[in-house]
């Protein structure tokens, strides 16, 4: 490769970098904006925030991010005049930065940062295959498809992404969504990257079927166009047929006419234009010749002396195996209604005489090329089709998780997600068996509606659906559980005047490459489902190992060192298995705010809750500090998933007073952001209580190390001890608090109280995990910032 070309594409790979995370950064900018606004004014800290962002517009100017740059530049320049003047800023001028903060975000996601371009291997493919999408990414379906077609797939969210590759790897079509097809249109107009005669196939995906658009398509030069629901696989084999086109025997053509010069007239012009043509000049001929020849077409003549076309017509139609043989007429008859009495007959098409040669060059090929359409369509439409509702058999589910495995690595995750309603008997004894048949048909169809057409959904036992998934990557997968929870526990059941809430327990796992199978799967998603339970349900227990619970341990039955043993071993295999619990809170319900719950799964032993590890490692110097590695670099793994995807979403971590007692520890978090390019902004790191009084002081450092990350911290069992959790708060004044479970039962006038000292110290509180939700006090829900779900 010449060297100017490394050099482009290495820029091209720096640009695509910054702008990936960009989205962080900003995430970043807008926390310390309200940092500093809502803390006191500090002018050090507008200062570096400034900085930052004059930082960033130069490098957006250095990657001719244009309309980023712009955005970037404006802020910059405002905050430098806020800096300048060194006053608090007015009511209105926050309200400025906030719009500059919002315009920023809505250009960086909108318009000029790709998501990861899904760049495949192209070696060995003959048909190298763009897709430029929009709103809607079919790319892990579309290269499933289309792999087995000698197809590579090259995914792109910016045209002049493409346009970059259009000039090192000529594509062999285009898959174009219908939001960017004004621009590729423009494009291929004015290009010259492609030879002559050689433009790419363009095919056209739309979220309507609206006429205008496919018009717009049409004109476009489209030689496909699906509208939504699109079936990959129909679009694979379109693509198939349109570049490696069979080469199908010339088109046959019977011309009936006993006059011998006006049949040859007719012959030379159709195979001039590459048609095999047989010539029958007597009727009684007509029905064998047919036999012998089997034409893609009769071409009629209307008026013959001892007999006529449209008798003719009648007898052809007669025939089983000729009844859709198409039939056009050739006459001289200008009666317009005797044209049609051919038509009614039978008759495809009329032509009259005297015609242009390309007049009947055009009939005769359209009517033959529609004929073999219809011919080679499945017959009648009659497809398998999935059960009534989109819902798949259980076999036809298995089957397809079978190939996936026979598939091996293919570059993208695939994922089983177990989702087992709760509560469902004691609904079905209140509104009976008919509404509740109604009730599971309408969970299936909520369930599709948060699907893809490649994903398969089936109601495998009575109370309980499986989800069988593809998406570019695991978090993807992850992703769409928590969404199935949220359709699910966020429906309200009316039946016969009352509102039934439903619960769910949710297990998801891998698709495993051997040495598993359908069965090993099967039970590692049934395991995380139970475990899901366990939890208090509405929550998605991730199965990161096929060794899952068969029994939960009792440590108390081994001794200390041998359970230490065991968690050093487990540690050793990283069998970590991974719970996001999302917290809610009075006024939006659902937030981006997550608790990470974590447990360690024992080969062929069991799963140990958090809780059961920590007590249990007390005594043993370092090994907390080695879950919390584990654990923060997983963690740290899933906020540059979400952020590689363009979400956001907080998570709230536990640390060991290990880290607590370690600036090293801060130090290795901090190399952890950088290696990933990442802020530490959307990550709170939660203390325990008694761990922090140990050493306040210590614990004050380790808050302002993290707080110069961007990270939040928290510490629990707030009122626990009322006077030392009032002084910890106001000394280290962290971003939240979580409340003791023993205050959940408290007089309003002491909820009241703390929950103001709590805001005042600029602390938002969470109410913590119950398993008697029932018992807490309502002050609790309607005043506090944040609750886990279960304790609604």
């Amino acid at each position: 490769m010449p060297k100017s070309d490394l050099k482009t594409d290495q820029q091209s790979d720096l640009k695509r970098t910054f702008l990936r995370y960009l989205p962080g950064r900003i995430d970043g900018i807008e926390d310390d904006w309200l940092a500093i606004t809502g803390r006191g004014w500090n002018l050090g800290k507008l200062k570096d925030l400034t900085q930052r962002v004059q930082d960033l517009a130069t490098v957006a100017h250095k990657f001719n991010a244009s309309k980023i740059y712009e955005s970037m530049h404006s802020l910059a320049r405002y905050l430098q005049a806020l800096l300048d003047r060194q006053k608090y800023p007015s009511s209105l001028e926050i309200e400025q930065v906030g719009r500059l903060i919002s315009h920023l975000k809505a250009t960086s996601q909108n318009n000029e940062i790709p998501n990861e371009d899904f760049y495949l291997e192209i070696t060995g493919k003959n048909y190298p295959i763009f897709y430029l999408r929009g709103k809607t990414d079919l790319a892990p379906e579309l290269k499933a498809a289309l792999d087995p077609l000698d197809c590579s797939l090259l995914r792109f969210t910016q045209l002049t992404d493409l346009v970059d590759k259009a000039n090192k790897v000529s594509p062999a079509a285009l898959i174009v969504d219908s939001e960017m097809l004004p621009q590729v249109t423009k494009f291929l107009a004015d290009t010259t990257i492609f030879p002559k005669n050689v433009a790419p196939v363009l095919l056209v995906f739309s979220s309507s079927s609206d006429m205008e658009v496919r018009l717009l398509a049409l004109r476009s030069g489209a030689r496909a166009f699906f509208a939504a629901p699109i079936d990959v696989k129909k679009v694979a084999e379109r693509v198939h047929i349109l570049l490696t086109p069979v080469q199908e025997p010339p088109h046959k053509v019977l011309i009936m006419d006993d006059d011998p010069p006006q049949a040859e007239f007719a012959a030379a012009i159709l195979r001039k234009g590459g048609l095999e043509v047989c010539k029958v000049t007597e009727h009684p001929k007509l029905l064998e010749t047919i036999e012998d020849f089997k034409p893609d077409l009769v071409l009629m003549d209307m008026y013959m002396p001892d007999v006529n076309g449209i008798e003719l017509t009648r007898i052809i139609r007669e025939q089983t195996n000729m009844s859709s043989l198409p039939v056009v007429f050739i006459s001289g008859e200008q009666d317009a209604d005797k044209q049609l009495d051919a038509i009614s007959i039978g008759g495809d098409d009329f032509i009259t005489k005297p015609f242009h040669p390309r007049h009947l060059m055009t009939i005769v090929t359209n009517r033959i090329i529609r004929a073999r359409a219809i011919t080679n369509s499945p017959q009648n439409g009659l497809e398998s089709k999935p059960l009534a509702g989109g819902l798949v058999t259980k076999q036809e589910l298995l089957k397809r998780v079978n190939q996936i495995l026979a598939n091996g690595q293919d570059g993208f995750a695939h994922g089983l997600i177990y989702l087992q309603i709760n509560d469902l008997d004691n609904i079905k004894d209140d509104i009976g068996d008919k509404n509740s048949a109604t009730m599971l048909e309408t969970i299936g169809d909520m369930i599709l509606t948060a699907l893809r057409p490649s994903d398969l959904c089936s109601n495998t036992e009575e109370y309980q659906f499986t989800v069988l998934a593809t998406r570019s990557n695991r978090q993807d997968l992850i992703k769409l559980g928590n969404e199935l929870i949220s359709i699910i526990a966020n429906w309200n059941l009316p039946f016969a005047g009352v509102k039934y809430k439903l619960s769910v327990n949710s297990g998801f796992c891998n698709i495993e490459p051997a040495p598993y199978d359908v069965a090993t799967l099967e039970q590692m998603a049934t395991e995380a489902c139970k475990q899901s339970q366990i939890e208090g349900g509405n929550c998605l227990i991730i199965q990161t190992s096929s060794k899952g619970a068969k029994s939960a341990i009792d440590l108390t039955t081994i001794s200390q060192q041998d359970a230490l043993a065991l968690i050093q071993r487990t540690l050793s295999y990283n069998h970590i298995q991974v719970n996001l619990q999302r917290f809610v809170n009075p006024w939006e319900h659902q937030t981006n705010f997550c608790q990470i719950d974590w447990h360690l799964v024992i080969p062929e032993v069991g799963s140990l809750k958090a809780y059961k590890v920590l007590n249990s490692i007390k005594q043993s110097v370092g090994l907390g500090r080695d879950i919390d590695c584990r654990l923060m670099f997983n963690v740290l793994n899933i906020m540059s998933d979400y952020r590689q995807t363009g979400d956001q979403i907080r998570l709230l971590v536990r640390q060991t007073n290990e880290t607590l007692a370690s600036l090293e520890a801060i130090n290795w978090l901090k190399d952890q952001l950088q290696q990933r390019l990442l802020s530490g902004s959307g990550l709170i790191i939660e203390f325990g209580l008694m761990d922090i009084i140990q050493d306040v002081k210590q614990a004050r450092a380790i808050h302002e190390k993290l707080a110069a990350m961007d990270i939040g911290m928290c510490f629990d069992q707030y009122g626990a001890n009322l006077e030392a959790s009032y002084k910890v708060l106001r000394y280290l004044k962290p971003e939240y608090v979580r409340i003791s479970e023993q205050l959940l039962q408290a007089k309003a006038e002491d909820i009241a109280s703390i929950l103001q000292q709590i805001h005042e110290a600029g602390a938002k509180a969470i109410l913590p995990y119950t398993k008697k939700p029932h018992l807490i006090a309502s002050d609790w829900q309607t005043g506090t910032d944040f609750i886990q779900e279960n304790a609604l």
